[in-house]
């Protein structure tokens, strides 16, 4: 998704408007995934509470 620019990126995200799961990790490690979430967040590196 990086490489896509910001054009083709906004209108990729059109496309992804919702989905529901009974997991939090699950979803979080998909965008991870997509490189669409930073995977520091997910693994508890990210900015302090």
């Amino acid at each position: 998704m990086r490489d896509l620019g910001p054009r083709r990126t906004a209108a990729a995200r059109e496309v992804f408007t919702s989905f529901g799961t009974c997991s939090i990790t699950e979803p979080l490690t998909e965008l991870v995934d997509l490189e669409l979430v930073d995977g520091s967040l997910v693994r508890g590196e990210g900015a302090a509470s």
